[in-house]
Formats: structure tokens, sequence, C-alpha cells
């Protein structure tokens, strides 16, 4: 198609031919309709194709590329411990950014104070800053318990947030310690008491002393005397100061209670004429005649006989009363409470028999709660005191704030590959596992926990820029990520389509596009090794050209030919791995 004929002459005096270049012959190609061989998108243009019927010969073309379907995306506020970003937009087809969002600088934290257990904390990001206060103890005064009210054990609080630490117990009523009031005898002219009851702890009364109203005397007349059957007083019946008493006592003085009136009448004696002797036989004293002696005794009248006076009084003496002792039980001495020794008491009466001895407190008896370290997932506690007895606690443990992991350093990249990046950095001390985060954009990160110090990231885009950043997890807390470190993946090797020779000295290599490359470098040599004084390469600057023609080439020789493609960012090129190497013999 593309060379000329040939046209033989023959020499018309002899038989000899002639065989020369018959120039502007050559047909020319006869292609064919252009067919789509790629499909244009909004991210690369299509290509287009078409051939020669008679010949290897194609040719191919661009196919613009189309628009892009635009999405929204969202706008992520910023906090503590990321940034945030204003809304932006995006091709939801190739991914290309078109608005790209603004960063928003962090935020600050969101500081809750500190308090005596809790040290100064984000309540966003956990992140804690200083110590805790600590309880600053006092005491809970104890309150002693009485007779009729409840008391109270000394207890510990923190004067600060008011927590009690030790809470105090409660201490029942103790119960009245009865003792008897002494009771008193009426006499005939004086009133007496009841017996009465009362605390000797508190002084409360229980039961009050009741007055006993005076007997009055109790009349008989004796030789022109009058005598008092119960006191024996003697009044003489003719001393005018003497008022005329009356012949019945007030009340019956030999009554048990004498606050209860007699339960029969008392028989009156019978003075009807003190001056005459009595007409009846009766056991009384012979009054006939006053004013003479009477000639039996009568110092010592019979008290049998109520119209006779008595030598002694009435009312009965008090009884004994024989006490029913039982066991009032003591309280042993605790820490800080005093204690009672048993006692005994009656139990018809209640009066103490032996009484209750106070035994001193013990005190407290010191032991040491160990301090516990702090480490990077739990909070430590400072050295403390109780009491081995009773659990005060005398001197309150203060929480020592969690180990902060360090900052992830010396993050590197040790391999890479169009599909994968591995990367490696310095172990933190306390870690126990990181997380490696990746991302094109700065924006939106994937991440993959691992729990050595490397890691390897697959299933990436070949050609593509990511950011890579690592941070040091302790359980559920986690450090101060790495700084953000940048790699470029490698772009896949191209695929060879054919490489022909048409014309002398030359060749025409073609290949299948390779996403994401920026460009393609083509080698050819007369070495199958490649060998640097046999090679010569051929740099394409364009992602989108899939085409070389190779010049200069020695006719008739076999040439080597391969191609590698390459990704520029930030003026810096990454290439990629070789094709299979193809081989094409120059035309003659």
């Amino acid at each position: 198609c593309m060379a000329d004929g040939t046209k033989t002459a023959n020499c018309k005096y002899c038989e000899e031919t002639k065989t020369v270049v018959d120039e502007g012959s050559a047909l020319g190609h006869a292609l064919s309709q252009w067919s789509t061989l790629e499909e244009a998108t909004c991210s690369k243009a299509g290509v287009e194709i078409r051939s020669c019927i008679r010949c290897d010969f194609t040719a191919t073309r661009d196919i613009p590329v189309t628009e892009h379907t635009i999405e929204k995306i969202p706008a992520v506020s910023s906090t503590c411990t990321e940034k945030g970003y204003t809304e932006g937009e995006k091709c939801s087809v190739c991914g290309t950014v078109t608005k790209t969002p603004v960063e928003i600088p962090f935020a600050s934290h969101s500081w809750l104070p500190a308090s005596c257990e809790n040290a100064k904390m984000c309540s966003v990001c956990k992140t804690t800053e200083g110590k805790p206060y600590g309880h600053t103890i006092e005491k809970i005064p104890a309150v002693s318990a009485t007779c009729t009210k409840k008391g109270y054990t000394e207890g510990l609080r923190c004067a600060l947030c008011r927590i009690i630490l030790v809470p105090q117990k409660e201490i029942s009523p103790r119960g009245h310690a009865i003792v008897y009031i002494s009771g008193k005898n009426a006499t005939c002219t004086e009133s007496g008491l009841t017996v009465g009851r009362a605390c000797s702890v508190c002084g409360v009364v229980i039961e009050e002393s009741r007055e006993i109203p005076a007997h009055g005397h109790f009349w008989i007349q004796e030789d022109g005397r009058k005598i008092c059957g119960v006191c024996l007083e003697i009044v003489d019946s003719s001393d005018s100061s003497v008022t005329e008493p009356s012949t019945e006592p007030t009340t019956n003085p030999n009554a048990e209670d004498p606050t209860k009136p007699p339960t029969e009448e008392t028989t009156k004696p019978n003075i009807e004429d003190t001056t005459k002797p009595s007409t009846e036989p009766t056991t009384k004293p012979n009054v006939e005649d006053t004013t003479k002696p009477s000639t039996e005794h009568t110092t010592k009248p019979n008290v049998e006989d109520p119209t006779k006076p008595s030598t002694e009084p009435t009312t009965k003496p008090d009884v004994e009363h024989k006490h029913t002792e039982i066991v009032v039980k003591g309280k042993a001495a605790s820490c800080t409470e005093k204690g009672l020794t048993d006692g005994k008491k009656c139990s018809e009466c209640g009066q103490v028999t032996v009484a209750q001895k106070e035994i001193p407190a013990t005190g407290h008896k010191e032991v040491t709660l160990e301090a516990v370290a702090a480490t990077y997932t739990n909070t430590g506690l400072t050295e403390g005191k109780k009491c081995s007895e009773c659990g005060t606690i005398l001197a309150a443990q203060r929480k020592i704030a969690r180990k902060k992991l360090k900052k992830v350093s010396s993050l590197k990249v040790k391999k890479s590959t169009s599909g994968s990046v591995t990367l490696s950095w310095k172990k933190v001390e306390g870690a126990d596992s990181y997380k490696l985060y990746y991302s094109t954009d700065g924006k939106k990160w994937k991440s993959v926990k691992v729990k050595k110090n490397t890691a390897t990231i697959k299933k990436l885009k070949s050609g593509t820029q990511y950011r890579f950043k690592v941070r040091a997890f302790a359980g559920k807390y986690y450090g101060t990520a790495s700084k953000i470190v940048k790699k470029t993946t490698k772009v896949k090797k191209p695929v060879i389509s054919k490489v022909t020779s048409s014309k002398k000295n030359t060749a025409v290599v073609s290949w299948k596009k390779v996403t994401n490359a920026s460009g393609y470098v083509v080698e050819y040599s007369t070495s199958k090794k490649f060998t640097k004084k046999t090679t010569k390469t051929v740099k394409i600057k364009k992602g989108k050209t899939t085409k070389a023609t190779l010049k200069k080439l020695k006719s008739g020789k076999k040439y080597y030919v391969r191609v590698k493609a390459y990704k520029t960012v930030s003026k810096k090129a990454s290439y990629g791995s070789y094709s299979a190497v193809k081989t094409v013999k120059v035309k003659k």
C-alpha cells in the first residue's frame, strides 16, 4: 500500500531485461470504518481504531472524555482529635474531586473539671490533664447513745466532695439504769412518801414518790390522861391549850398501804362517860374514877384490844426485798468506742446490784495499703493506711493517672507494588497493637489493625498516591498518630499488542493503555539482554498515547522491544515494571 511497485523493461536489440521502481505507483491504504477500541469515560479519552484491508497497518484516534457525574462530599465537623472539612464535590464514577473541601482546624478540648478522684478530662477524646485533687479527709464526730436516743460511731468523709469514706454505725439506745428513791412511813403528825424510781444516768424520774397523809392521833383516855394508841403521846386532859382530839383515827394505822382506805371499820372504844364505870364487863381499862390511880399496870396496854393504847407503832415495818439477779450483758470496746463490762440487776425491781464498768477504746491498729503502679491501660494508687480491726480508712489512697502512649516515630515505606505498600515503624513502649490508616485524599481514612510494628496494605489502586499514618494502642487507649508519609503505588506493566516494520529502518510498536499512567518508556535493543551500548529509548509523555515509531534502525536486523509505564507525582516519576519482550525484524 505504501511501497511503489516495479516495472520491467526489455531491450529491443537483445533479450536483456531491467527491473526498476515504478515511482508513484503505491496504492495507499484501503482503510476500514472507525470502530471503538476503548469507551471514553469522565477520566480518560476513548480510542477508535481502523485498519487497512490490504496490509497490517492500523490507525487510532482519541474519543473525547465525557462529563463528570457530580455528587456531594459531606462536610465533616472537626473534633479535638480529628480535623474537619467543608462540603465538597466529586465525580461518582471516577472519584475525581471537582470542588476540594477546605480543611477545618482541630477543635478545642471540652474539659470536665478535675475532682477528688478524677483528673481534668476531655469529654470527647477522654484525654486527661493533671492529677486528681485527692480526698481531704475530715472526721464525722461520734454521737454517744443516751438512755432513749440512738448514737453513732465516728465516721470519715471528704471535706470537698462530701463523699462518705467511712460511714457511721448506729448505736442502740442504752436504756435507763433504774435506781429506787427511798420512801418514808407516815406518822400521826407527819406525812410520808411512797418508793419512787429514777434513772441513775440521765436523772429522769420514771415513777415519782407519792405523798402519804399523816395518820392523825388515835386517842384513848386513861387515868385522866389522853394517850395516842399509835405514837403513845400523852396529853393532860386538864390542859386547856390541848384541843379535844377526835376519838377516831384519820387512817387505819395497821393498814399495809397507808395511801389506801382500810378494808374494815375500826371498832371505837367505849368512852360515853369517862367519869363513870362501864355497866358492861369489857377488856377496857378501869376508868370508873379518873381521880384515883389504877391498880393495874397501864403503860403497855394490850395492842390486840384497840381500846387500849399500845407502846409500839402499829404500822408494819418495810419487808426486806430479796433480789432476783439477772446479767446485764456488756459490750466489747472497739477502736473508737468505749465498752462495758457485764453487770447485774434485779429482774423484779430493776435495781442494779453489780454496776457495769467502762472499758477504754482500743484505738486503731494501722496497716499499710500497698501502692499500685499505673499502667498504659489502668490507673494506679498511692500508698494508703487503714485499721485492720474496723476497716476505717486512716489515709486514703489517691489515684495515679494512667500512663500515656508515646507518638509513633520512624514511619517509612519498605516496599511498594502496583497494588500494595509495605510499611514499618519504631515500636512504642506499652503498646499491644497498632492501627495503620491510609487515604488517597487525607479526608476519608481506612485502617487496618496489626500486632507488630510492620504491615502491608493490599488491594490498592495502581499509580495512585496514598497517605499513611499509624497510631499505637494499649487496650482501648491510644497515643498520638505519627507524621503522614506519602507513597505512590507503581503503575501496572503494559501489554504490547504488536511490533511491525513495514518500512526500511523503522518499526512501529503499540500497547494497551495503562490506568493512571502519566507516560511510557519504550526500550529497543539488538541484544536480548538490553545492554547499555545496544539499547536506545523513546519516552512518551502522554498517558493516552499507546503507539511509538522507532526510527534509524538497521534494515534486516532483529530488534528486542519492551515498554514500561510511569506515574508523575509532584514532578517525580514512579516507574512500573517492564512488559514482556517482543521482537521484530526490520524491513530491508
